[in-house]
């Protein structure tokens, strides 16, 4: 919890980073040193559904909720609970905002803003790339569909961070008096909420590789 609470673009939004801290499971650990061992929900496939945003209408899902609450929570305390998550609360619904804000200013020959910024450090897709092959084209943003490509910057993300995640636990639990099969649990936790990430729909990035190829193909030709 308390590595998540560190990403600026996760902090803002208790709701999402309980999704993402479902997804690894967490260890509570008290002032007298007491570990208590929270379970990853990895395996429950409407938590990645919900998360990501796969699919249209509502979502369901059962993730750990922490019992304080509050801007200083430290999440000490946690409750298996079923949430509702509307389609505007999910990861590829935001990108796709921020994406659409990104695209706006570059059509009008602006800067992105410092969230947009920090949005583009946190992903290894070229999403400048990705805007200025669309808008070099008199086709409109329609031709690569911008919800597929935020679905699969959510899951960059999301592999980007657990990635991160696994490299930041090594770090963290390196002077700590930890059961050292309590850190290979979180590792192997982490490793498989990573296969679930990028089991979603590998063909949507394939697609998109072979739309955006077509696209530049053609804008050499009409050169």
């Amino acid at each position: 919890w308390s590595l998540l609470q560190a990403k600026s673009f996760l902090n803002s939004d208790q709701e999402l980073s309980e999704m993402v801290m479902s997804l690894t499971g967490t260890l509570i650990i008290d002032k007298e040193g007491k570990v208590t061992n929270v379970p990853s929900l990895a395996g429950n496939a409407d938590l990645i559904n919900v998360l990501i945003g796969t699919g249209n209408g509502t979502r369901t899902a059962k993730i750990w909720r922490c019992k304080d609450k509050g801007t200083n929570n430290q999440c000490m305390q946690v409750s298996l609970q079923e949430i509702t998550i509307p389609e505007a609360s999910t990861l590829t619904f935001k990108i796709r905002e921020i994406i659409r804000s990104i695209n706006t200013k570059l059509v009008n020959d602006e800067k992105p803003g410092n969230r947009e910024l920090n949005f583009l450090s946190m992903t290894s897709l070229p999403v400048m790339k990705f805007l200025s092959v669309l808008n070099s084209m008199h086709y409109g943003s329609t031709t690569v569909d911008i919800e597929e490509y935020s679905m699969l910057i959510a899951q960059d993300l999301l592999t980007n961070y657990l990635t991160e995640l696994l490299t930041e636990v090594s770090q963290a639990t390196a002077g700590a008096e930890l059961n050292s099969d309590l850190v290979k649990e979180i590792q192997k936790r982490i490793n498989v909420a990573v296969t679930k990430v990028a089991d979603i729909d590998p063909k949507v990035g394939r697609k998109l590789q072979e739309k955006l190829a077509l696209i530049e193909r053609m804008a050499r030709i009409e050169k």
